[in-house]
């Protein structure tokens, strides 16, 4: 299957969202499905895999307010109780790979609880939900077990972007102590010392 980043990802999404005409739903809600996906769809009951970004759109531009690429893929269940209906519709038409465009009116989202209107979103902005199908299990334990195995991913891709930055704070503080003619040295623990003034006892 051909890999693409996630920044093209959403380009190629949003590009496509704006040549092709969104399908109707209910409760103002509007999508658009790019089938990528084979096999059977989704099923009431399944555990879903999802990646899911969400977008606060102005019309002139587009900002982002969450996405799960940064962290973990969301596990959620297919069905008419967690899921809201409007939502439930759309998301039970996915396979496997397909990706899914979601728009509404901020108006229609917060149209029944006002007081949870956040002051930035304005009337007549669009709340923007980006969802890719990763993959949806029959059982529970089958999807813990595919969330473990992305905390093991996401935790050793954490470890890699750690040591790279203390690599490059290292290198910015010897740089710093070489240009103000520091001596320091660096303790066990990491933190790095300087002796002004040695002391005559014993250690």
């Amino acid at each position: 299957m051909r890999k693409i980043s996630y920044f093209m990802l959403m380009a190629v999404l949003l590009f496509s969202a704006c040549k092709e005409s969104y399908k109707k739903g209910d409760e103002g809600l509007e999508y658009m499905i790019i089938k990528d996906g084979k096999g059977e769809k989704v099923k009431y009951g399944n555990y879903m895999e999802l990646h899911i970004g969400q977008y606060y759109s102005t019309g002139k531009t587009d900002s982002l307010i969450s996405d799960s690429r940064t962290g973990i893929p969301a596990f959620e269940m297919l069905d008419s109780v967690r899921t809201p209906m409007a939502y439930y519709k759309v998301l039970s038409q996915l396979r496997k790979g397909d990706s899914l465009v979601i728009r509404v009116l901020a108006d229609s989202v917060f149209k029944k609880n006002p007081e949870s209107w956040p002051p930035f979103i304005k009337k007549g902005h669009m709340l923007i939900t980006t969802v890719k199908m990763l993959n949806f299990f029959e059982t529970r334990d089958q999807a813990d077990s595919a969330r473990k195995a992305q905390i093991a991913i996401a935790e050793k891709k954490q470890a890699v972007k750690d040591a790279l930055t203390i690599k490059e704070d290292e290198k910015t503080l010897n740089a710093y102590f070489a240009k103000n003619n520091i001596k320091a040295v660096k303790a066990p623990k990491g933190t790095y010392v300087e002796i002004i003034q040695p002391g005559a006892g014993s250690n």
